[in-house]
């Protein structure tokens, strides 16, 4: 899907050929989100990305006309990568009854970043959670919170998370 989608002209980068985007190298957007987690705190910025999660995903169901749905996040996985975020493996998705979602990214070169400049210190899942809360909320229309269960950063061989709901 991603592969043919994309389109670079005009100073612009084109996905889908609707919606921009924008590059920026992985060290450098890991530094961003470790120094707006020092300034502004965990929270602060988990709630910015939370936001544009929100507006990423409620972009890409406007510009290819699909209705929120759960399922959507599995079809969306692949620009994850796209994006150089990493790799999304999906470990659970259980969302009848209540919503019960683990996943973990691997191969991340903003967290191996991350862990070469700040190693135990680093805050950069932040941008992980708060990106995948704010696009998992608009998809099932209530807001879920994105918990991360173990990190990179601290010796553990990728990041799971876990979002679950009542």
């Amino acid at each position: 899907m991603v592969g043919k989608a994309f389109k670079a002209e005009e100073g612009r980068i084109k996905i889908l050929g609707s919606f921009n985007a924008i590059m920026y190298e992985a060290e450098a957007f890991a530094c961003t989100v470790q120094i707006m987690s020092e300034t502004m705190g965990a929270r602060k910025t988990y709630a910015i990305f939370r936001e544009a999660g929100k507006i990423a995903v409620a972009n890409m169901i406007k510009t290819l006309g699909l209705q929120p749905k759960p399922q959507i996040f599995m079809k969306f996985l692949p620009l994850s990568e796209f994006y150089g975020w990493g790799k999304f493996e999906i470990r659970k998705f259980q969302i009848e009854n209540k919503i019960n979602i683990e996943f973990a990214i691997v191969n991340s070169p903003i967290v191996e970043y991350a862990l070469k400049r700040y190693g135990r210190n680093s805050k950069v899942c932040n941008f992980y959670r708060g990106i995948v809360s704010g696009f998992l909320s608009v998809v099932f229309k209530k807001e879920l919170d994105v918990q991360e269960e173990r990190c990179m950063c601290n010796g553990f061989p990728h990041c799971p998370f876990r979002v679950m709901s009542d």
